[in-house]
């Protein structure tokens, strides 16, 4: 994929920053909190583009992990309005004692899952850099 596709990437991004600090749902220093990774990832990536591309998959991949921070903050995580369905379901299990074990489990699910999947994609891409970012 070519510059534009990045481009497109941070603008949705800069848009998704921009309305998720508009009015959030929570107090003004929980969105800071939950949007902090954003705030630290995006003039890093930005900084070191050039010296230090990553793929078109990295840049969607921490485009969409962004996304997620952003309407987390926007809206606190408990409150987001495309979860309400599972409200009983997935926030009733927080006084469950394995909580963090069992969350620590579904990530190294998620991780070899992701590494199952996206590893030959991956690869592809970081075989189109070698000819230096497009």
């Amino acid at each position: 994929m070519d510059c534009m596709y990045r481009l497109i990437l941070l603008i949705a991004v800069l848009i998704g920053f921009a309305w998720s600090g508009i009015a959030p749902q929570d107090t003004r220093l929980t969105w800071v909190l939950e949007t902090v990774p954003v705030m630290i990832a995006l003039p890093l990536l930005l900084a070191t583009y050039k010296k230090f591309p990553l793929t078109d998959l990295s840049y969607t991949l921490i485009a969409v992990h962004a996304v997620i921070l952003m309407v987390g903050g926007h809206y606190a995580y408990a409150k987001v309005p495309l979860g309400f369905w599972m409200t009983e379901a997935f926030l009733g299990t927080q006084g469950y004692i394995w909580d963090t074990q069992t969350d620590m489990f579904w990530c190294l699910i998620g991780a070899v899952t992701a590494i199952l999947l996206l590893s030959r994609l991956h690869d592809k891409y970081l075989e189109s850099l070698a000819g230096g970012p497009s």
